[in-house]
């Protein structure tokens, strides 16, 4: 779908606004709305309260009273500053929240998409907590088209944003499925095997009720040649260096089973003495410590890593590899048996931080093939991780692309450079379409 721009322009005299419309204006926001403060909540927080409690997260909390009652766009004044939300009907904003009092002369949907422009970079403090003052977001200039006219292009961008949405949570289903697909697979592999007709035997775990007749159910403690845990940067004589080349792993490096190699806190030079605890290719790296979800997430270190060591957070483990191969022992600790066993014996004081000790690991039963077919469904697994992967890297490049054709609608609309006073709603052939990427990704299976 195709606009026209409009007959004539004003020169520029907002640089973030560009040319806008001859019969436009471009005022500070304060001509639109009145930007007032959100206030802290605790006194009026009540479970079962009648008013949401909104924060630049949505609703997160209800409460007994409301500060404001009516349609209004909510900015963030510190943290999350760039995003902002569309309310109506009766609610409370948190301290950390402007709330508006949008005035007659404007549409308030018109206001909340014209805030996607506003160059929040510019208005913010440059800190880890980013704030905006109040006086600095009523001062910024936005477009302001006829009250008439703000009214169309809500409503184009009501209908072009919700197609475009769609078509995102279209993409995110996909991928959501992809991941099922390829969990359920792996975990096949590894505890039934390739061949669906081998002969099985039963066990005694109700999590692996079968496995084929020819494994053996090991205990994890057999099959470890070496068992460390991580190292914990505690110097206190030695302090960090910043151009030090020696740094520690984060927990997050084994998340989803992957190893990311990041980095966290640079060491001194001197500790080049307990390079043991370089991260080195063939080590299987497991999360002692992290959340509910992720505490016992392994990864397998594909090549050496110089100078980076194994966090405290993290345990190493060598595996004797005629009986066990890394990949496939990672594999496995991803499926569900083992998975309830480590949530089960993982202790903490919330499950935020949950840790399990080396003995967790060391006596959970692994069903173990031979060598060989340990090698053929590693072979598989790999292939199938990349055939699943690149599905998901299309599906997730489309919601790139759908998200940055939802802020260029958005932008060319309230900026007018696009004409839409003659748009109506309509389903033909020119709806929007799925990018390309978007329509390669939805073939799988």
């Amino acid at each position: 779908m195709s606009f026209p721009a409009y007959p004539q322009y004003s020169a520029p005299s907002i640089d973030y606004l560009g040319e806008l419309p001859e019969h436009w204006w471009a005022v500070p926001l304060k001509r639109l709305a009145t930007v007032r403060n959100g206030r802290d909540y605790k006194e009026v927080e009540e479970t079962a309260g009648p008013y949401p409690v909104i924060g630049s997260g949505g609703e997160f909390a209800r409460s007994s009273a409301y500060l404001y009652s009516g349609e209004s766009v909510l900015f963030g004044r510190k943290g999350t500053v760039d995003r902002p939300l569309l309310v109506s009907g009766s609610f409370w904003t948190v301290d950390t929240m402007f709330y508006t009092v949008v005035h007659r002369n404007t549409d308030p949907r018109f206001l909340f998409y014209t805030g996607s422009i506003i160059p929040f970079g510019r208005i913010s403090t440059n800190t880890a907590l980013p704030s905006v003052a109040q006086e600095d977001l009523s001062d910024t200039y936005l477009p302001q088209p006829p009250l008439t006219e703000q009214t169309v292009i809500a409503d184009f961008l009501d209908h072009e944003t919700a197609r475009i949405d769609a078509l995102i949570e279209e993409q995110q289903r996909l991928i959501a499925l992809l991941k099922e697909e390829l969990h359920t697979s792996l975990a096949d592999s590894v505890t039934k095997g390739l061949d669906p007709i081998a002969p099985k035997r039963e066990t005694e775990i109700s999590d692996l009720p079968t496995i084929p007749e020819h494994w053996r159910l090991t205990k994890a403690k057999f099959l470890i040649r070496e068992f460390e845990q991580g190292w914990s940067p505690q110097c206190e004589n030695t302090p960090a260096r910043d151009d030090s080349d020696w740094a520690v792993l984060k927990v997050g490096a084994v998340n989803g089973g992957m190893f990311r190699p990041n980095e966290n806190k640079r060491l001194p030079e001197e500790l080049e003495g307990i390079s043991k605890l370089t991260v080195r290719a063939g080590d299987l790296l497991v999360s002692r410590a992290n959340t509910r979800e992720l505490v016992g997430s392994a990864a397998v270190v594909e090549r050496d890593h110089d100078r980076l060591m194994v966090s405290d957070k993290l345990y190493r483990i060598r595996l004797n590899e005629t009986a066990c191969i890394p990949a496939f022992l990672s594999a496995y600790l991803q499926t569900q048996h083992p998975r309830r066993e480590i949530e089960f014996e993982a202790t903490g004081a919330s499950s935020s931080m949950l840790n399990i000790g080396q003995y967790v690991v060391r006596e959970l039963l692994v069903p173990t093939p031979p060598i060989d077919e340990q090698k053929e469904i590693v072979d598989w697994i790999s292939e199938r991780q990349h055939q699943y992967e690149t599905l998901m890297h299309t599906a997730n490049r489309s919601i790139e692309l759908l998200r940055e054709r939802r802020h260029a609608t958005i932008s060319a609309a309230v900026t007018g450079k696009i004409d839409v006073r003659n748009w109506v709603q309509r389903m033909s052939s020119d709806e929007l379409e799925l990018p390309c990427a978007a329509e390669e990704g939805a073939s799988y299976g």
